[in-house]
């Protein structure tokens, strides 16, 4: 995992380390379940012990961290009642504030919006699901900014990770990225236009596809749900492993 190994100077320990693990948990390099130790990390992360317990508890109480007591910290198994419960607040806030961003839209910003299609197209040639997924963000995250509600996404985006870990699970099924990409293109049209209702139904109809994704992903992957036993495995193999490559390879 080279690209999230280093500690990045600007930033504290801690924090760095609670992103390297964040980021590891939501894009699936880790696998849901995976039992983590403390030493390991800290040798493969070359840090103390204490920023990786802190880092561990504030992903716990994002429920991405489960912790027995006198017995292990694991990567938490995605919970679908959480994720839906995610997937609920992001559509309240979103269709808000797409409203106010369709009233706002300028060529400029239509712009935009196409250049950041183009670059999901490049990512779905590429299967590059992880890509593709922080495009799609991005593409939504350029509502909430032009709109004056850049922090609502930012708390947003603190607060979802099962539902994200949902989603990357659904990038790889067919014809997922074509669809979304599609989607996308419409609600442009939509924007451009300034067609706010059509606008308010196509975000919403783009977001609920994920959520109805859910039980053929449940079927699909049992193992990475809550609900089902895994066998437990060292934190040193999520190292030598990217969770997500496993999963295409399957």
């Amino acid at each position: 995992m080279p690209h999230l190994k280093t500690i990045q100077p600007q930033k504290s320990a801690g924090e760095s380390v609670y992103e390297f693990l964040r980021n590891s948990i939501i894009q699936l390099w880790f696998k849901p379940g995976q039992r983590l130790n403390i030493r390991e990390l800290t040798e493969y992360l070359k840090v103390s012990r204490s920023p990786i317990r802190d880092a561990l508890i504030r992903l716990g109480k994002e429920g991405l961290i489960v912790s027995e007591p006198q017995r292990s910290t694991l990567v938490s198994k995605i919970d679908v009642d959480r994720a839906s419960n995610e997937f609920f607040l992001r559509l309240c806030v979103e269709e808000k504030v797409l409203e106010q961003f369709v009233d706002i839209a300028t060529k400029e910003h239509i712009r935009f919006l196409e250049e950041n299609i183009a670059a999901q197209k490049k990512s779905r040639d590429n299967n590059d699901y992880r890509t593709f997924l922080n495009q799609d963000d991005q593409f939504h995250q350029y509502f909430y900014e032009q709109s004056d509600k850049g922090v609502c996404f930012q708390l947003l985006h603190d607060n979802i990770g099962h539902y994200n870990r949902v989603r990357l699970l659904s990038c790889m099924e067919e014809p997922m990225l074509d669809d979304t990409i599609k989607q996308h293109e419409e609600l442009i049209g939509f924007i451009r236009n300034k067609e706010k209702r059509e606008a308010r139904r196509s975000v919403y109809s783009h977001l609920m596809k994920i959520n109805m994704d859910v039980p053929k992903l449940t079927e699909k992957y049992p193992k990475l749900f809550v609900g089902t036993a895994a066998k437990q495995e060292h934190a040193s193999s999520i190292f030598r492993t990217d969770y997500l490559d496993t999963l295409m390879s399957l």
